[in-house]
């Protein structure tokens, strides 16, 4: 279980061989960056679906493919499921910073829709 992001940027390294579109870790990249300044997930895997991958917090999941972001919110009343549009080499959206702010998540972007 990752508990900063320097084990989280060594366990993708390590899913990296598992994953076949190598987008998908170009969009996790800009992922991680974006969001180093907040906390860590408690675990990085191999997604659900074929290349992609799965970050988790206690309240929610994000799944990360190639042209998108998923993000699972998890609550008292059920499951809440979005989906993003990402492009490789664009900043993280302002729609999914919103979106994670309103779901409660532990992020604090400073500045997650500027330049990488």
């Amino acid at each position: 279980m990752p508990n900063d992001w320097r084990t989280v940027i060594e366990r993708i390294e390590e899913l990296s061989q598992q994953v076949e579109a190598s987008t998908v870790l170009e969009t996790v990249d800009a992922f991680v960056r974006s969001a180093s300044s907040a906390p860590a997930p408690g675990d990085v895997g191999l997604g659900y679906w074929r290349n992609s991958l799965r970050f988790t917090w206690p309240t929610f999941e994000t799944e990360i493919f190639s042209g998108s972001i998923e993000i699972y919110h998890f609550t008292a009343t059920g499951t809440q499921i979005s989906t993003i549009p990402f492009a490789i080499d664009d900043p993280l959206p302002t729609a999914l910073t919103e979106l994670l702010v309103q779901t409660g998540s532990p992020f604090k972007f400073a500045d997650a829709t500027g330049p990488l």
